[in-house]
């Protein structure tokens, strides 16, 4: 008996061990560690790597991309390209719309790298088989030859050259904490779906994005925009690094930086687009000059009693707009009438309300010239309720020009560097493309200092 409960004492223990699941393994060991796999993880993992480093990547999603899967098209100048098609900016002038579409609050010493060495990594993307193509009408904009997909064409080129260089990458794992010895960033802690992970390293780079995706983040340091009910950014985009971050002493500028748009339907698709139409509250009330910004107009949705607005335009109008005339007959937030009353009475407004707004649109306090406006005269018309969201955050961890993150005292943190977004160089906004720009310039350079520092 005493041997029979022997034994299955051992058994017992065994079989407690082996479903110890949450227990940490042996450290995994790299020479550079970096959170994210989005454009400037990858950027930075293949710079890093074609030095020499042992590189690994933490991307706590179960594919690559980030943020970079929804680019529309890069942004830059001064490559090969751009000389062969005698178009583009030169660096003064990319400086000036970089700097302006930032609100003048961004780095000018950042930016300055950016518009200088820009040129050299669509070229190193050309390389490695990224198929460019530069549209004379639009040069800081990049395209890829296809016309579409430019970021997800992007992320392919780059992950192709990963698994060519032997980088590991640890899907559906999320990096948690950076490990401090004396002072200096010496490693990663993370959680997979099943183990408690340790990674050794003598560099760490944070590629972990915007914090778009994070409403409690959003609140704390962008309380101007609590409430937005909808966000592009994907669910990765969730702030894990400027958190981590903050939590070994780095400082973070800009964080009430983001930059939203006023045109989505409830549930996230985006709508907006140039036209003459009006908004008006769930009251019937036109509350705003349409012709303001962006930002104004996404603030001044976000004041409505509902946080929503009715953009009522005429269907010819509405069809000119690609994104909008696509939800037309598909989505339960856009209606269709021949007449305004009917479409009041689709909207629950109130079509007295409504005829009088159209009859007074160039009156104070919201007039326009009226050619600023569509010709309300003939049906049918469109209405569609519009909330605004969040498209992208401009604030993060402060750097160097060479990529090293900054404490609050203006030091570096030996062994922590980032890029992309969760970095915050660029201002509050940014022109169309900058973001990519930003990335894939600091991203390489966050590559060849993390190796060079530890060599």
């Amino acid at each position: 008996m005493r041997s029979t409960a022997l034994i299955m004492s051992l058994l017992l223990l065994v079989s407690l061990a082996a479903c110890s699941g949450g227990a940490e393994e042996e450290p995994y060991t790299a020479d550079v560690v970096i959170i994210g796999a989005g454009g400037a993880g990858l950027v930075a993992a293949i710079e890093a790597a074609e030095q020499g480093a042992d590189v690994i990547i933490v991307e706590k999603m179960s594919f690559a991309g980030g943020s970079t899967l929804r680019t529309g098209r890069l942004g830059g100048r001064g490559s090969q390209l751009h000389e062969e098609a005698g178009a583009g900016h030169t660096v003064e002038e990319f400086i000036d719309l970089v700097y302006k579409g930032g609100q003048e609050q961004g780095s000018l010493e950042h930016i300055r790298v950016i518009a200088e060495n820009i040129g050299d990594a669509l070229d190193w993307y050309v390389e490695m088989g990224y198929d460019m193509y530069i549209n004379p009408d639009s040069p800081d904009r990049p395209e890829h030859a296809s016309g579409s997909n430019h970021g997800a064409e992007l992320i392919s080129v780059l992950m192709d050259k990963v698994e060519e260089l032997n980088v590991e990458i640890l899907f559906n794992t999320k990096a948690t904490e950076l490990v401090m010895d004396e002072g200096r960033v010496v490693g990663v802690k993370a959680v997979s779906d099943v183990d408690t992970i340790l990674i050794d390293a003598k560099s760490v780079i944070l590629a972990t994005g915007e914090f778009g995706a994070n409403a409690e983040m959003i609140e704390k340091y962008a309380p101007q925009w609590a409430g937005l009910q909808t966000s592009l950014m994907p669910p990765s985009s969730s702030g894990d690094g400027h958190k981590m971050a903050k939590e070994v002493g780095a400082k973070l500028v800009g964080m009430e930086w983001m930059v939203v748009r006023h045109g989505y339907l409830p549930g996230g698709v985006r709508v907006d687009g140039p036209d003459g139409g009006i908004y008006v509250n769930s009251e019937s009330e036109r509350f705003v000059n349409e012709s303001a910004s962006r930002e104004e107009l996404s603030s001044a949705i976000l004041a409505q009693p509902d946080g929503f607005a009715w953009w009522v335009l005429p269907l010819d109008e509405a069809e000119n707009i690609g994104r909008l005339n696509a939800q037309i007959g598909q989505s339960e937030h856009v209606f269709v009438a021949d007449t305004i009353s009917e479409l009041a009475a689709k909207t629950d407004l109130s079509p007295e309300s409504l005829e009088k707004i159209l009859d007074e649109l160039t009156v104070a306090p919201y007039g326009r010239d009226a050619d600023a406006f569509a010709d309300f005269s003939v049906g049918p018309y469109v209405a569609a309720k519009v909330i605004p969201g969040s498209y992208t955050t401009m604030g993060g961890v402060d750097t160097d020009l060479d990529s090293r993150v900054l404490d609050t005292t203006g030091q570096p943190i030996p062994g922590l560097y980032a890029a992309g977004g969760v970095t915050g160089m660029i201002g509050d906004g940014r022109s169309a493309g900058a973001n990519h720009a930003q990335l894939a310039v600091f991203g390489r350079i966050a590559g060849r200092t993390a190796v060079a520092d530890i060599k």
